[in-house]
């Protein structure tokens, strides 16, 4: 059974449980799956936000397609949701090979669900279907993002390590749990590896209902080399108060 099929079996089967998001195949075959969450009209980025930096960015590419890292840093007293993000992929002659501008793309493909005040968080898009070989990227965080007032839903990711798949290659797996009394929808639980600073490897996994107070298991296959790398995971939430 290949990488793909397999995991869509996955997702399928699951009642609760993450989907896996690994390959621009993959994300094509999932895109009429019922709960998603879409960017009808297509991202348009016309100012920036005021109070989010993009840090770096980072392009990572293997057999099984490409990721883009893009870390955020909110400089900002108050949380920031749903904060639209675009992102321009370029080739080794400058052209663009994939933009994020397109009409139903799934909106943690466009937008970064939760910023917290003062603090620096990575995004993950490992659904790039660039149209060539991708070299280099340029992520712009605009303005339009809601502030958020109060507590926000708290969200914890455990046990996270990596699990060979003989067929499918390297994932990394976890349990995602929400800590509060508001469920979750269409949450994407985002996996890095470093390797020191340097970012070798990522992924995503989107689990589409995590009850109030509840946990749900997560698979997300890597794209890049995880071996011998520290996994890093981060869940913001999506539904809020």
């Amino acid at each position: 059974m290949s990488r793909t099929t397999s995991a869509v079996l996955l997702l399928a089967l699951a009642t609760g449980a993450a989907g896996c998001e690994s390959t621009q195949s993959k994300s094509a075959r999932l895109e009429g799956q019922a709960g998603k969450s879409v960017d009808e009209k297509g991202l348009k980025v016309t100012k920036r936000a005021r109070s989010v930096q993009v840090r770096s960015t980072a392009l990572l590419t293997d057999p099984n397609g490409t990721a883009l890292i893009v870390e955020l840093r909110n400089t900002g007293s108050r949380a920031l949701a749903r904060v639209p993000l675009a992102v321009n992929v370029k080739g080794p002659g400058g052209a663009s090979v994939y933009r994020n501008d397109v009409p139903g793309l799934e909106t943690s493909l466009v937008s970064a669900a939760l910023l917290p005040a003062r603090a620096t968080q990575v995004w993950v898009n490992d659904q790039i279907a660039a149209t060539g070989p991708a070299k280099s990227a340029r992520a712009l965080a605009g303005a339009g993002g809601r502030e958020v007032k109060g507590d926000l839903p708290r969200l914890s990711v455990s046990g996270l390590k990596l699990e060979n798949d003989e067929t499918s290659g390297l994932a990394a797996v976890g349990r995602v749990r929400n800590r509060s009394a508001v469920e979750q929808r269409d949450l994407v639980v985002s996996v890095v590896a470093r390797r020191g600073k340097r970012v070798t490897a990522a992924c995503r996994a989107v689990v589409r209902r995590l009850k109030a107070e509840g946990g749900a298991n997560f698979t997300a296959f890597l794209i890049g080399d995880a071996k011998g790398a520290r996994l890093e995971a981060t869940a913001p939430p999506t539904t809020l108060p």
